[in-house]
């Protein structure tokens, strides 16, 4: 595991590109473009997969162009983008979440353009990527866990981006209201109303 410190953004603390072997092969596929090429990159992942942050840092190591959300972009704003990454000779990324046979594309060009991309798939969050996404947010929303309660969320949270981060906020809703870190019964409990119970 490592994680890659990202520009700050005026209205966030400071985040961290989280890389385990779930997501590697994005990093490398990244920091492998050389300053003389040009490439064309698709990145699939769920909501809160980190696809943005890729992104980010895609704008920040190739200085290229960056496009997020691209299926649910109207057609004139991707070919815009296409075109402007061509004329000025830079890498272009697009994210979206999901498969661009899905994505509502009637023009022929832009279909085969987009068909063209290299195409690059996230994961599902792995033990290690979990642990470290949890630990992520809680501390920059100054929020405790016990180590108990940490282990025990490990093996029974659901790989899932969206259901993680709701979990994550939950347990920050907790320690915000009453004051104090995170104990193993409130992921026993949270787990329970997850529908999880059947893992407890």
């Amino acid at each position: 595991m490592r994680q890659i410190p990202l520009p700050l953004d005026h209205d966030k603390k400071n985040d961290e590109l989280i890389i385990t072997s779930t997501n590697q092969h994005i990093y490398d596929r990244i920091i492998a473009i050389k300053k003389t090429e040009r490439v064309q990159l698709l990145i699939l992942g769920d909501d809160k997969s980190a696809k943005n942050m890729f992104g980010r840092y895609f704008e920040q190591f190739c200085g290229g162009i960056f496009i997020k959300d691209a299926d649910t972009l109207h057609a004139n704003k991707l070919f815009f983008a296409w075109n402007k990454a061509h004329e000025e000779g830079r890498s272009l990324m697009m994210n979206a979440t999901h498969e661009p046979l899905r994505w509502n594309i009637i023009l022929p060009d832009l279909k085969s353009r987009i068909a063209s991309m290299e195409l690059l798939q996230i994961g599902p969050p792995d033990d290690e990527l979990i642990i470290e996404l949890i630990m992520q947010k809680l501390r920059l929303s100054d929020v405790a866990i016990s180590s108990k309660a940490i282990s025990y969320c490990q093996k029974r949270l659901e790989r899932d981006y969206p259901s993680l981060d709701n979990f994550i906020n939950q347990c920050i809703g907790i320690a915000k209201e009453q004051n104090r870190a995170i104990k193993l019964e409130d992921v026993k409990s949270l787990l329970i109303a997850h529908g999880q119970h059947n893992l407890l």
